[in-house]
């Protein structure tokens, strides 16, 4: 049976947070999809660098900017929800969980990952995709699909293998509770190097005015986007370890 693996995420360049698993799924053999909540048209032009057409809709530039992350990530096939950006309050949530639903059983059996409850860094839109991507899974046929949220670091991880060597202050930001990581990913130099290219697409978005990229530094970045870190969900409770054939080559390590 063909593998799948689907990222659902709520603007162009989200996909970042789980590029290196949608890499390393290819060279495994899967088949992997986007699904897109928004256009991103309610940002603006950030990018240091852009060198595009500045009078040109922003969704417009971060739908091409989306197309060529895709490429670049190979992904089979790519969709976009159309709910207007940075207004989760105005989304019709039925229409389009019913919507998403469909897509994810025309994809068939499939590994999913999205935001966690909180969307990462608590942006509406993220954290509505999360509550969208949840209603849908608990339609699906439950032996067919595992649901995965991107997270942060597990602290004693962290902690144990030195691995980030960031100030405490920052490594509080940008660790959880061990409970609420299931599966880490250890992106190999190949894998990271190609997830960092998916940054040079959205000229539009980095660096920012203040040099940043989501926020942090390069440096940073580069440093903490090395490991992607998964919450297995099933069944409506956060499961302590769920996983199948579907899942388990892709990760690293079980917690």
């Amino acid at each position: 049976m063909q593998q799948h693996l689907v990222a659902v995420i709520a603007h162009p360049d989200d996909e970042f947070m789980a590029a290196g698993l949608l890499i390393r799924a290819k060279n495994l053999g899967y088949r992997t999809h986007l699904i897109c909540g928004t256009q991103g048209e309610a940002g603006r032009i950030k990018g240091q660098y852009f060198r595009g057409i500045r009078d040109e809709e922003l969704s417009t530039i971060r739908q091409k900017e989306f197309g060529v992350s895709c490429l670049l990530l190979n992904i089979d096939s790519y969709y976009n929800l159309g709910m207007p950006d940075n207004r989760a309050e105005a989304w019709n949530f039925e229409e389009s969980a019913a919507e998403l639903e469909a897509i994810l059983l025309s994809i068939g059996s499939s590994v999913i990952i999205t935001f966690n409850s909180d969307g990462g860094n608590r942006h509406p839109d993220h954290v509505g995709m999360h509550r969208m991507t949840v209603q849908a899974f608990g339609a699906l046929p439950k032996n067919e699909y595992e649901l995965y949220f991107n997270t942060m670091f597990p602290k004693s991880y962290s902690q144990a293998h030195t691995l980030l060597k960031l100030p405490p202050p920052i490594m509080d930001q940008i660790t959880i509770d061990d409970n609420e990581v299931s599966a880490i990913v250890a992106l190999s130099k190949e894998e990271h190097l190609m997830k960092l290219t998916v940054l040079d697409i959205y000229r539009s978005q980095f660096p920012d005015e203040r040099g940043l990229y989501y926020k942090m530094p390069l440096k940073m970045l580069e440093t903490v986007s090395r490991y992607e870190c998964y919450e297995n969900f099933s069944g409506g409770t956060v499961a302590d370890l769920s996983h199948s054939s579907r899942s388990d080559m892709l990760f690293d390590m079980f917690l």
